[in-house]
């Protein structure tokens, strides 16, 4: 991954929004010719049908989820995600 410095030419997109400041080191970046840029989820320049036809192809999007809820958990993790920024993709399980 980027952050490994292993691949040339990445793109990393920050699509979330906070007023806190993003650590960020600029070597493996420099050295591995990559970028950020933002994006205002599905809003801008095709970036909602780019990520659906990513998850047609194959991309595996199990490592983006950072928790797994039961649908009654589902309130108290919402709550969850306004004051706590550990978790920032939680998926409702339906059992």
């Amino acid at each position: 991954t980027i952050w490994e410095g292993k691949q040339l030419n990445s793109v990393v997109v920050i699509v979330a929004r906070s007023s806190r400041k993003i650590p960020l080191t600029g070597e493996v970046f420099q050295v591995r010719r990559a970028s950020i840029v933002g994006s205002q989820g599905h809003s801008g320049h095709g970036t909602f049908p780019r990520v659906i036809s990513s998850m047609a192809s194959g991309m595996n999007m199990l490592p983006l989820i950072t928790k797994r809820a039961t649908l009654d958990e589902v309130p108290e993790n919402i709550v969850m995600l306004q004051s706590n920024r550990t978790e920032c993709k939680i998926t409702a399980v339906f059992e």
